[in-house]
């Protein structure tokens, strides 16, 4: 039972140190949580809906998953390709791709909700 307990706290540690890592050596990963950040400040100021705060938090969520795969996916073919290799440049073109779709996703939700609230009568 303790051997269990000890690996349990230990998968929570390593995937920390995975987020941890994430933040300290990717650059656009600092940008994404500044801007979730400025999201969320921005939505207190603006008074949104319980709604409109469950769309937020799950749009801000998907862009972190988004890069954390990313960043992941990058390291692994790094690691398994050291040429540049066709397949290898496919693999990370389309994960950043991914977190491009769902930051272009995040703008798009962010309009719709902060927009009718500045600006009154735009929508």
């Amino acid at each position: 039972m303790k051997f269990h307990n000890l690996r349990l706290v230990l998968s929570f540690v390593y995937a920390l140190r995975g987020i941890g890592r994430a933040v300290k050596y990717e650059a656009n990963m600092r940008v994404h949580l500044v801007a979730g950040a400025l999201a969320l400040v921005g939505a207190a100021f603006l008074k949104i809906m319980p709604y409109e705060w469950l769309i937020l938090f799950l749009t801000i969520t998907l862009v972190i998953f988004a890069e954390l795969i990313n960043t992941a996916l990058e390291a692994n073919v790094d690691l398994v390709t050291k040429e540049s290799r066709p397949e290898a440049r496919l693999a990370k073109d389309v994960a950043a791709g991914a977190v491009l779709f769902a930051s272009a996703n995040a703008v798009v939700v962010g309009l719709v909700i902060f927009v009718p609230k500045i600006f009154p009568g735009v929508f």
